[in-house]
């Protein structure tokens, strides 16, 4: 009896309790949509941040500009958009127009721009009119048919065009990490006109697939960042943060034109030197081991009596070696050369060692970076250098 009395009590008041939850239900959805209440509070605070962007006394939105600075307010220096960002952002030319621009004046048709682009001929129609209010002008002649550019459009479309093939080529070339987008590869001036210049017919007629861009420069450009593929250095020792490889080292001779010095078979002495005017190359002065008139001197004296002063005598002073290469091959004056940058001269004559007195040079080396994506193409290159110097 009382355990029946109990079962029925507790019935009675589970069947109060769903009587009292009834009248809620109505206003609920059905379990499987309800929103759990992490979902609420999120929406809620959405909310809130969204009034906070409104002006309190119009309720109007608050420019975007203005909207993100507020947005950003509080978060620091690290997520602020400073003025000069956006000057940056508002000289960014509109890319998606200039794209539409670009195919409808190439095909002189917006249905076919738009087949291309696989968008409708009406929404490459709506980013032309975009791009002539972004340019103050009309950039096509709609009346009457055919359509034709203006003549705004006349002057924009080649650039446009060379814009995007220009991307399109650096794109690929990255994609790629291979030959395929060529090789940049900088040397001191001399070595750029002296030696590799000349031989860049040879190297075209055997990898005419590898193109290369040389950079010649005495400055010292770094590798890292990708201001250069692969560098020809002249030192005395290679770097030892890169990839290196010994291509050949020099020797210093003093030579002249022998349209200055004459024919002679015999080695002239140093005295006889003086007779002609010398021509001087500009070294660091922190370099105490240059091929100098000062180091030849002193060489000249360990071997030989009698040794002018030829150091103090210079005619001429360039501090582009180039320079004094040029000037000595024009009969200007004597000087001490590298005979592998007027090695062609020396083959052919036109100069003439006057000393067996020499200097010791340094080394030239291929240094590129390591892990480099186009290392193949680098050492065929490395390869076919090394094997001409």
């Amino acid at each position: 009896m009382r355990s029946s009395a109990r079962g029925s009590r507790i019935k009675s008041d589970a069947g109060r309790q769903n009587s009292d939850r009834a009248p809620l239900r109505r206003f609920l959805p059905p379990r499987s949509n309800r929103i759990s209440w992490r979902g609420v509070l999120a929406k809620l605070e959405h909310r809130a941040a969204l009034e906070t962007n409104r002006n309190r006394s119009t309720g109007r939105w608050l420019p975007q500009r203005r909207r993100l600075a507020r947005h950003r307010r509080g978060r620091g220096a690290r997520g602020e958009l400073d003025s000069a960002t956006f000057e940056v952002m508002k000289r960014l030319p509109p890319l998606t127009e200039l794209r539409a621009f670009e195919a409808a004046a190439r095909h002189l048709s917006f249905s076919r721009a738009a087949t291309e682009l696989g968008v409708t001929p009406t929404a490459i129609s709506h980013q032309i009119r975009l791009l002539e209010q972004y340019c103050g002008k009309p950039l096509f002649r709609r009346r009457p048919r055919p359509m034709a550019l203006t003549w705004s459009g006349q002057q924009l479309f080649p650039m446009v065009r060379d814009g995007f093939e220009s991307f399109a080529t650096a794109l690929a070339a990255v994609r790629a990490g291979s030959a395929s987008g060529g090789l940049r590869v900088t040397s001191t001036n001399a070595l750029a006109a002296r030696w590799l210049v000349p031989r860049l017919p040879l190297w075209r007629k055997e990898f005419p697939g590898i193109r290369l861009s040389i950079v010649g420069t005495d400055a010292v450009l770094d590798l890292r960042s990708g201001e250069a593929d692969v560098a020809i250095r002249y030192a005395r020792t290679p770097p030892s943060d890169m990839v290196w490889v010994e291509l050949a080292r020099d020797t210093f001779h003093v030579v002249g034109s022998r349209s200055l010095v004459g024919v002679s078979r015999k080695a002239a002495r140093p005295s006889d030197l003086a007779r002609f005017p010398i021509i001087e190359c500009e070294w660091p002065p922190t370099d105490f081991g240059a091929p100098t008139w000062e180091r030849w001197e002193e060489a000249a004296r360990a071997k030989k009596r009698k040794v002018p002063s030829l150091a103090t005598s210079a005619s001429f002073s360039f501090r582009e070696e180039l320079h004094a290469i040029e000037a000595v091959i024009a009969g200007q004056g004597i000087a001490i050369l590298s005979d592998i940058l007027v090695g062609r001269e020396l083959a052919n004559g036109t100069l003439i060692r006057l000393s067996d007195i020499t200097l010791p040079g340094y080394g030239f080396f291929a240094v590129y970076r390591h892990g480099h994506p186009k290392r193949a193409a680098i050492q065929t290159l490395v390869s076919w250098i090394g094997s001409r110097v």
